[in-house]
């Protein structure tokens, strides 16, 4: 992959994400995988995981969209 390449494309996921300021509340809600938790695709093999509050969007993960997400999402914590 080129550099350029990966570049153009690491600029479309930013791009993508700073659209959920105008409509953040969008996605699958995931409260399986947490309080609030929402999960959307962005391109082809890019699932982003975030919140949404009242007054902002949190992007909890931007992951491959081949690996297990759910799992990722899973801290230490929620494992006790």
């Amino acid at each position: 992959m080129s550099r350029r390449f990966a570049s153009n494309y690491i600029e479309r996921i930013r791009t993508r994400i700073r659209s959920f300021e105008l409509a953040g509340a969008r996605g699958t809600i995931r409260d399986d995988i947490g309080p609030g938790v929402r999960a959307v695709g962005l391109l082809p093999s890019i699932t982003v995981a975030f919140v949404v509050n009242a007054e902002s969007v949190i992007i909890l993960r931007v992951l491959y969209g081949g690996q297990d997400w759910q799992a990722a999402l899973v801290t230490e914590d929620d494992e006790d």
